[in-house]
């Protein structure tokens, strides 16, 4: 036996001494040791469990019943040392009450330690002997020795009440809690103002509402919270989380409580302890912080304090249920604003219809189903919001070109839409469209290419193609218009010739003869008819007909005839003007020449007076000359071909 109690002792021993280094441990220890198991205990299953109950067994531990434990031990252990006493053998057929009493003094006293020893506690006289010796033993050193012998002879009720009489209640506690009456103890304890040992007594017998309000009052705040809970005095219970800063813990409670206004201001604390989204350093975190965010705002919106909630929720960059609570409270604006943080444009729309901006909230359904690729719905809130150039983006993504030159055109996007037009075959709205952005070149084409030839000379005016213009204006008969473009081709540009040529039959049409030969000669150009100028020789011709110089357009004509012979009626015209010319001045007329003939000198000095020498050259001179001839008829002209005939070599 005392081998055995040597081994039992060894364990109560160790529990003790763990208990006393808890005890000198301090609270904040116990409650960072506390924090990591409440934090394996939320993950749940079997580990939580243990968890929970090393947690239990840890705040037992630091009460009274880790001196028990010690004590325990320590009598256990001197069991196991010190020898013991002979029993008294009971003869057979007796009964243990019947066994012989000693006669001689020291018996009883030795009745007695048997007794004590076998933990039976004296009766009878034995009982009011021990009682006699305590009272005398209680004058002479008072009641703790006067306990202790009581004590010592298994008297343990007599013991406790004549500690509590002396009102020694810690010790007259621990002899209870010895008999096991741990609510008496506990009570004692209280007395004393050892209320954590009170409470680890009460928490050991399952009265956790006492345990709960002795640990409170201990300032143990976190086993408190935990006996409040196992009490279901759940708003206790948060109220000492709330105590040392365990706001999470202390929501829960609330929230099982249904103390919804503390549960969310626990919330709140603990977003804003902990830094709240700014201040996350993961994803995880940053979420974890969104979460007790959320439900903090859900128990304000509840509670009706929707302005807490709305900021709240910002805060945490929850903007979805910001802009649900913003719409709830009738701010349609910030709740437009708070949907389109979210992408929620659909909700947006909602909001701005409730202002009453019909063109708003079109604008951001329109923008909303683009989004979505709902292209065909989202066009027909776009034009309705005014969004032309929008739409028109999505009227070509639909291949709807000519609705697309519309919205573009609306735009003043006048680029767009001309070439949307031109991709729908519209080609007079394309030309327009070009006008508008200055893009004159292709507003011409597409006027030539629909007929509005007067459009596209303006055009072509306005892009600088000046002898392009000309051209068409006068085969629109628009002379004055012709002549004042034409006019400004250079005499070097390629075009000069072909420019006069126009020039020459504008100013006949307007009546202006001399004009018109003059432009005729300089579209001729050189003395030799080539394939270019052969029209100008032709058109010269004619002029001096019309002119009544039949004897210069005879002239024009054969020089024509000997580079092409076949050239469209210009035999007949040599035939008719050489007959008009016998028919007006017979032998009068100079003689015609090719163009390869030049008249002899004498023979042009008959017909030519000169009046001065105009210049010199390695090809000859060449003079100012009258012509007798034509002076006659006119004596105001002077025929330039005839004084070309006045050259020396």
């Amino acid at each position: 036996m005392r081998i055995l109690a040597f081994f039992l002792a060894m364990p109560l021993l160790a529990a003790g001494v763990s208990g006393e280094l808890l005890q000198r441990g301090g609270e904040k220890q116990l409650v960072e040791v506390k924090t990591q198991l409440r934090r394996q205990t939320a993950k749940g299953g079997a580990a939580g469990a243990a968890a929970e109950a090393v947690a239990t067994r840890l705040e037992l531990l630091r009460g009274p019943a880790h001196y028990g434990l010690a004590g325990g031990a320590a009598v256990l252990v001197l069991f196991a040392l010190v020898p013991g006493r002979r029993r008294i053998k009971v003869p057979k057929g007796k009964k243990k009450d019947e066994a012989p009493v000693a006669a001689e003094p020291g018996k009883a006293k030795k009745a007695a330690t048997v007794a004590a020893d076998e933990g039976v506690a004296p009766t009878g006289k034995e009982s009011k002997r021990h009682q006699k010796q305590a009272a005398e033993i209680l004058e002479k050193e008072g009641p703790e020795a006067a306990a202790e012998y009581l004590l010592g002879r298994n008297m343990k009720d007599e013991a406790a009440d004549l500690l509590i009489r002396a009102e020694h209640y810690q010790r007259a506690a621990e002899v209870r809690h010895d008999q096991n009456r741990f609510d008496e103890a506990a009570e004692l304890y209280k007395k004393v103002g050892k209320e954590e040992q009170a409470g680890a007594i009460f928490a050991q017998i399952g009265r956790h509402e006492e345990a709960a309000q002795c640990y409170f009052a201990a300032g143990k705040f976190s086993v408190a919270g935990e006996m409040f809970e196992r009490a279901e005095n759940f708003r206790e219970a948060g109220k000492c989380y709330q105590k040392i800063g365990f706001h999470r813990h202390a929501a829960q409670a609330f929230l099982k409580g249904g103390a919804e206004a503390q549960a969310a201001e626990s919330l709140i604390e603990a977003f804003n302890e902990e830094g709240g989204t700014a201040g996350a350093k993961s994803d995880q975190k940053a979420k974890e912080m969104r979460g007790i965010a959320r439900k903090a705002g859900e128990i304000l919106v509840k509670l009706e304090r929707f302005e807490e909630a709305e900021n709240l929720f910002v805060r945490a960059e929850a903007f979805g249920p910001a802009a649900k609570v913003a719409f709830q409270t009738g701010n349609y604006k910030r709740a437009s604003d708070l949907f389109l943080r979210v992408r929620r444009g659909d909700l947006a729309a909602k909001a701005l219809e409730r202002l009453g901006d019909e063109t708003g909230a079109a604008r951001l359904m329109g923008e909303f189903l683009r989004d979505k690729g709902e292209d065909a719905e989202a066009v027909e809130y776009l034009v309705k919001a005014g969004e032309h150039a929008a739409a028109g983006d999505l009227y070509r993504k639909l291949a709807r070109f000519g609705e697309a030159g519309e919205a573009y055109a609306r735009a003043t996007d006048y680029p767009a839409a001309a070439e949307a037009f031109r991709a729908a075959a519209q080609l007079e709205p394309a030309a327009d469209a070009y006008a508008q952005c200055a893009k004159f070149a292709e507003a011409a084409t597409c006027y030539g290419q629909v007929g509005k030839k007067d459009k596209q000379a303006e055009m072509l005016e306005k892009a600088g193609s000046v002898f392009e213009a000309g051209k068409i204006f006068a085969e629109l008969g628009e002379s004055d218009a012709a002549i004042r473009l034409l006019q400004q081709i250079a005499s070097d540009d390629s075009r000069y010739g072909e420019a006069c040529s126009i020039l020459g039959r504008m100013f006949q049409n307007k009546g202006m003869h001399s004009l018109s030969v003059k432009k005729f000669e300089e579209a001729a150009g050189s003395d030799s008819v080539t394939r270019q100028n052969v029209e100008a020789f032709y058109e010269l011709a004619r002029a001096h007909e019309r002119q009544g110089d039949n004897a210069g357009a005879a002239e024009i004509y054969e020089r024509i005839l000997s580079f092409d012979y076949h050239y469209k009626d210009v035999a007949a015209c040599l035939e008719r003007s050489k007959a008009a010319a016998q028919k007006k001045g017979g032998d009068s007329a100079p003689p015609l020449t090719t163009p390869t003939q030049t008249p002899p000198l004498a023979q042009t000095q008959k017909r030519y007076e000169i009046v001065r020498e105009l210049g010199r050259g390695g090809m000859g001179v060449v003079y100012l000359a009258r012509d007798s001839v034509w002076s006659a008829r006119s004596p105001t002209r002077c025929c330039r071909k005839a004084c070309a005939g006045i050259r020396t070599r």
